[in-house]
């Protein structure tokens, strides 16, 4: 039986992004020798010398077949294109210790799957739960209380084969848990027992949460999901086949990663990408993805609009890079969050990343809204400018390094458009650590901002908030990996009152890393989106603790520690 210890660690290190520095070097000649091949491409990363990369030690436990899918159709498929399909497997055989062998199979439901309903009223929508994002789930729906939270246990463990780590939210409905793996495999598996109903490949890994929906003229609900390669993906609920696949990328580099929104017949895509390490070959032309919000029919997978957040395109300019490569921009911005809906004015919110080059744009670090028609901009608010920033700052000679440097600090949580019944709050957090509320109707305007954690490149603020009637939930990283960042730090679960900012309580956390050297980032730090219900807030933290606190005073109640060896019904550990 294989630990699944680095799974669980990388559920939780959400912007865990597998990357090597795979240029400038010769093909090894045979026979091949896997460490000089790790030396030569991987170990500028994957030592620990970069907070996003997981460590060489990690590999072993999770196998040659999910580091081999990275290489080739993950994350590192562009750093990796410099090796041929036998370095591939080689490499693949020596980080995980094996030679390379096909996954176990998983376990198959005997009992066929029954008909689903068309509407569940205890499902929670999506990456949000609900258009607006809140992340909330009523306790009607959620049947967990403050009486009866206590008394979860563990039912069955789930081992993801040929993965790495785990960063599809699981959707539920009607009994049926559908969620994406980074071997691009989607699973439906039954909520009771964990047995697949049938899984479905989409080619590449889907990172962001599922979205269920319905066509006109079709019995069956339909999911909808967004992948690596920048495809969006429609299949049928109940067995699987595809129904649509549209591929809405257009740069080599991009990716979707925030989830995908369906409203009103049509599925707004957050567009982002892996530019930013391609970035780290010192020969590479840096930079020209552009982050931006794609909309598709939701029927017919046709392409209803496409906008950029960054107007000018991206050209080559007169400079070169130390190494003579041209220099291009303006770039970057990426999108990666979830977009949330404001059917009342018409238009969807974002937040969206780093510059790529320098100057970064004005965009950059910002908060935008599209006309949900037609993809107008309406109005952007920056909430931090001058922030470039790519991976070659860390490796790779920093010949396409911005001269800004940093300091990478997204908005990459989604942003909670939240009322008191009186007015509307759009909440935003960023992973500088600052939490925000903008006005809606007066174009974004700053209505209070507080600066809750000192941030990081893990947050501050990292994947998501959560709001109830009275608060907003906020979960602080302020990891310790790297030393770039300095100051007082304040890791935990902060609750706001979202018309003030003010700070109702703080509940700081602790880490729990002693015997749990194969976590190579075990932290105190809470970098995974939390959620809530009536009375009780579930977060994760970065030493593999999964807490429920008490919503009015933060009190912690129960706590499970994933950290561990467990029997998988998946057969795969």
């Amino acid at each position: 039986m294989r630990s699944v210890e680095a799974i669980v660690a990388h559920c939780k290190v959400g912007a865990a992004l597998l990357v090597c520095s795979l240029f400038g070097q010769a093909a090894t000649e045979a026979p091949i020798d896997g460490m000089a091949l790790y030396q030569a491409h991987c170990a500028a990363c994957h030592d620990g010398k970069v907070p996003r990369a997981p460590h060489m030690i990690t590999f072993s436990t999770i196998g040659s077949e999910a580091v081999l899918t990275a290489m080739n159709e993950g994350v590192m498929r562009s750093q990796a294109s410099a090796l041929s399909a036998t370095e591939r497997e080689v490499l693949a055989g020596f980080l995980a210790g094996e030679a390379m062998a096909p996954p176990k199979p998983i376990m198959a439901c005997t009992e066929p799957m029954a008909p689903l309903a068309r509407d569940d009223e205890s499902a929670m929508q999506g990456w949000g739960g609900d258009a607006r994002n809140h992340r909330h789930a009523p306790a009607s729906s959620a049947g967990l209380t403050r009486d009866n939270v206590e008394q979860l246990a563990l039912q069955w463990v789930f081992a993801y084969p040929s993965a790495l780590r785990a960063r599809s939210q699981p959707l539920v409905h009607d009994g049926v848990i559908f969620v994406g793996s980074q071997s691009g495999d989607i699973y439906a598996l039954d909520l009771e027992t964990g047995c697949a109903h049938w899984t479905y490949s989409a080619g590449a890994e889907v990172r962001s949460s599922l979205s269920l929906g319905h066509m006109s003229g079709r019995a069956n609900p339909v999911l909808y999901m967004g992948d690596f390669s920048a495809t969006v993906h429609a299949v049928d609920a109940s067995d699987g086949s595809l129904i649509w696949r549209t591929a809405v990328g257009d740069h080599p580099d991009a990716t979707i990663t925030g989830s995908p929104k369906l409203h009103d017949g049509t599925l707004y895509v957050p567009m982002s990408s892996s530019e930013w390490a391609t970035a780290a070959d010192p020969g590479y032309a840096c930079c020209t993805f552009q982050g931006g919000v794609v909309a598709v029919d939701a029927v017919s997978g046709e392409l209803r609009w496409r906008n950029h957040v960054i107007d000018e395109p991206a050209v080559e300019t007169s400079d070169e890079n130390p190494f003579g490569a041209p220099r291009q921009g303006p770039a970057g911005a990426p999108v990666w969050n979830s977009p949330t809906i404001d059917a009342q004015r018409g238009v969807l919110y974002v937040g969206t990343g780093e510059g790529y080059t320098s100057p970064a744009a004005d965009t950059s670090d910002a908060v935008l809204a599209f006309s949900l028609e037609t993809g107008e901009r309406q109005w952007a608010t920056q909430l931090l400018g001058g922030d470039a920033w790519n991976m070659a700052c860390f490796i790779g000679e920093a010949a396409n390094c911005p001269e800004e440097d940093g300091p990478d600090l997204d908005i990459g949580a989604s942003t909670i458009l939240w009322s008191d019944g009186d007015r509307d709050y759009l909440l935003v957090g960023q992973k500088s650590g600052d939490v925000y509320a903008l006005d809606p109707d007066k174009n974004g305007a700053v209505l209070w901002r507080n600066k809750v954690g000192r941030g990081g490149f893990l947050g501050g603020v990292h994947w998501g908030m959560s709001a109830d009637d009275t608060s907003l939930f906020v979960p602080i990283a302020d990891t310790t990996v790297t030393g770039r960042f300095t100051g007082a730090v304040s890791p935990g679960i902060h609750a706001l009152d979202p018309t003030s900012g003010e700070r109702q309580w703080y509940t700081p956390s602790t880490a729990d890393c002693e015997g749990k050297a194969p976590i190579p980032v075990c932290d105190q730090g809470m970098s995974a989106a939390i959620t809530s219900t009536d009375g009780l807030v579930f977060a994760g933290s970065l030493d593999g603790n999964l807490n429920v606190y008490d919503s009015v005073t933060g009190e912690v109640i129960w706590s499970f520690d994933t950290f561990g060896e467990f029997e998988s019904v998946s057969g795969d550990m």
